[in-house]
């Protein structure tokens, strides 16, 4: 009976271990085309998760749903894209898929604030099963499918702390400073010109796109 008991316990267990497994896609930013740590991280990443249905994008025009599954032994993950009023990821957009090689280096993809920052870093291209806890950066845009963003993270992008875009003669530089998200917009060569804007913002809902399910979280 007790061995019995001891079978089930483990079963239990292991059942509960496979419920709770999560895969992400990770893009960890590079300022080199080699993604080699001498040149440092730099830039623009990104996180998605696997097997889940997720809308990505700022505003209503450009904003789409991914799907993103893993192939092979965690040999690579392709990203497959939906319409926006298409939810749950039924019908493919066609030919609007890219896969990455685990473990290649590419050129940063332009999933965030496409229409406001221009991106010219690198990624490493990485299958991460269990992450462990998220480090601050600059700035973290998170997607959750949970009114209290305290699920799993769907996505998100994020900005590596005192990273800058240029427009123009404007810089926009991000900083993380005591577990709050900054953002510092100057004219080029005028340090009076600098205004500060913070970045953190609650949980709250998607308001633009169609993804009912979907919550933000602004944070380093």
């Amino acid at each position: 009976m007790k061995s019995q008991l001891s079978f089930i316990a483990l079963f239990v267990l292991l059942c509960c271990s496979i419920v709770q497994s999560v895969v992400y896609l990770e893009m960890t930013p590079y300022a080199d085309d080699n993604c080699t740590k001498e040149n440092g991280i730099s830039g623009v990443g990104y996180a998605f998760i696997a097997n889940q249905c997720f809308g990505v994008g700022d505003t209503a025009p450009g904003a789409k749903n991914f799907f993103v599954t893993i192939g092979g032994n965690n040999e690579n993950a392709t990203i497959t894209t939906y319409k926006n009023y298409d939810p749950t990821c039924q019908d493919a957009i066609p030919d609007a898929y890219i896969t990455y090689e685990n473990g290649g280096c590419y050129r940063a993809p332009t999933y965030a604030n496409q229409y406001y920052y221009v991106v010219n870093n690198f990624v490493r291209v990485t299958i991460v099963e269990n992450p462990q806890a998220i480090p601050l950066y600059g700035r973290r845009f998170t997607t959750f499918g949970d009114s209290q963003c305290s699920s799993n993270p769907q996505w998100y992008y994020f900005y590596t702390n005192g990273t800058t875009f240029t427009n123009g003669q404007e810089t926009s530089t991000f900083y993380c400073t005591e577990n709050n998200s900054f953002l510092d917009v100057c004219n080029k060569g005028d340090p009076s010109s600098c205004q500060t804007y913070i970045q953190n913002q609650e949980c709250y809902r998607d308001v633009w796109n169609l993804h009912e399910h979907n919550y933000f979280l602004s944070s380093c």
